[in-house]
């Protein structure tokens, strides 16, 4: 009897995560046809896609990738239906559709290719593209959860994936980025999953071309976000000096890392580097945006109101500011920004110190400027599981592992740059949510005592946890 209970609950637990994953996205899909995203059509060329759309509707309609703030015959910059405050730009003034004339690196590739596919399958800025691009990211976001599940299950065990998959699959924000967002964060995901599962298989010696994945796992999610640049310095370097040594006893496993990482950068990075450098006369490493942004949070007006100083310089929002950046290029519009947001820090040290406080508070709680009816809700789930995931580390104490260390890192390095920068969204804090969940199933699965997997085998079932 005993023995048929406990093989039924085997069976339930190896189901368990594959009726997660198609509750997921059998969901989405239904929450796709209910509440459409690309309703903003009606009023709206910004919304649906936001930068990389509209990059996108550029090469898609051949002029090349040309800055996202080019208004051409019907668009508008709504970010909000009409008549609502700070909408956007209604009727901004047309620019002449010539290739080459407004070269942008606003935003890096990766997600505006998501958009180039979704255009040109079935229209640009159609209800068929905008529906096909929520499909993509909740394909993505499916595969992003399939990732975490595998590698928890690595470490911890299944009943440890399985706390982590339901962790990440009942998490409001899960949803809200595979169905609303179309910014394209699911994909950021799947290649941050990636590089922590491939690095796993290799620090479990595993066989198979682990080492080349995990290198191209880096670069990508470098280009994709570049904020990620400095959890993954450190990252590479910590595993390749340390971890790795220590567990093979080869310092050359680790050169051979750092090489390879070090290769694919080159190969992913080295190209948009290279094409900023030509197109734009600037070595302009990732994105052309970052001085903009400084000076958005640090200027005679974000001193009272970071929302407001946002808004009334944001080239989608002020017409004035979208001319202004277009007429000079964004290069040269950048280095008034940034010489604009100097002179402010000069002037008014202690503000941008106070600033600065704000904005990291802002990434920790909520931003009072982009508060809705459920964010004190949602921000107490974050707080909650920020809470049980501290609390975890204390009490494993020195018996924390790599992947402990490399969560830890992750929340301390990953928001760095929004410290200085406008003002946090929350799309941004995501990929800091899921990394969470992820830690705090592993070390509470740990602090249980529910067995680990094989180095290189199946995770132990129920009946064989102790």
């Amino acid at each position: 009897m005993n023995g048929t209970l406990l093989q039924r609950l085997n069976g339930v637990v190896r189901a368990a995560p594959a009726l997660l994953i198609a509750f997921f996205v059998l969901g989405a899909f239904a929450l796709m046809v209910v509440d459409p995203s690309w309703d903003s059509l009606s009023y709206s060329t910004w919304q649906v896609g936001w930068e990389q759309g509209r990059i996108a509707r550029n090469l898609v309609r051949g002029l090349g990738y040309e800055s996202p703030f080019l208004a051409l015959p019907g668009d508008n910059f709504l970010c909000s239906p009409p008549g609502d405050e700070d909408a956007g730009i209604v009727n901004p003034a047309l620019q002449e559709e010539r290739p080459g004339s407004q070269p942008t690196a606003w935003v890096t590739p990766p997600y505006v290719l998501l958009w180039v596919g979704a255009f040109l399958l079935f229209g640009v800025y159609t209800p068929a593209s905008a529906a096909a691009f929520t499909v993509g990211q909740i394909a993505l976001m499916a595969v992003a959860l399939v990732l975490a599940w595998r590698l928890v299950q690595r470490l911890r065990g299944a009943r440890t994936a399985l706390l982590a998959l339901a962790l990440l699959v009942f998490y409001p924000s899960t949803w809200w980025f595979a169905v609303e967002d179309t910014h394209g964060e699911a994909l950021f995901l799947v290649f941050l999953i990636g590089t922590l599962f491939t690095l796993e298989r290799l620090l479990a010696g595993a066989r198979g071309p682990w080492l080349v994945l995990h290198a191209l796992g880096v670069a990508l999610a470098v280009l994709t976000e570049p904020v990620t640049l400095f959890f993954y310095l450190w990252l590479e370097a910590w595993v390749a000096f340390r971890v790795l040594p220590e567990r093979t006893g080869d310092k050359r496993q680790g050169l051979r890392l750092l090489a390879a990482s070090a290769l694919a950068s080159a190969l992913v990075i080295g190209p948009w580097l290279v094409r900023n450098l030509v197109v734009l006369g600037a070595p302009i490493p990732f994105k052309s945006n970052l001085p903009m942004e400084i000076y958005y949070g640090n200027n005679e007006d974000s001193a009272w109101n970071l929302h407001l100083a946002h808004v009334r310089r944001f080239p989608a929002w002020n017409e004035e500011e979208r001319l202004r950046l277009l007429a000079v290029g964004e290069p040269a519009y950048g280095k008034r920004c940034l010489l604009q947001a100097a002179i402010f820090l000069h002037e008014h040290p202690l503000t941008v110190v106070r600033l600065t406080l704000q904005r990291i508070s802002y990434v920790w709680s909520y931003n009072p400027f982009r508060t809705t009816t459920w964010r004190p809700a949602l921000t107490l789930l974050f707080h909650l599981a920020l809470g049980f995931w501290a609390a975890a580390l204390l009490l494993l104490g020195r018996r924390r592992d790599w992947f402990d260390h490399a969560c830890c890192a992750f929340l301390a390095l990953f928001p760095v740059i929004y410290y200085v920068t406008h003002f946090m969204i929350y799309r941004y804090r995501y990929p800091l949510e899921a990394v969470l969940l992820l830690g705090t199933a592993a070390a509470w699965g740990r602090l249980a005592g529910w067995t680990a997997a094989p180095k290189n085998g199946p995770a132990a079932d129920i009946t064989t946890a102790t």
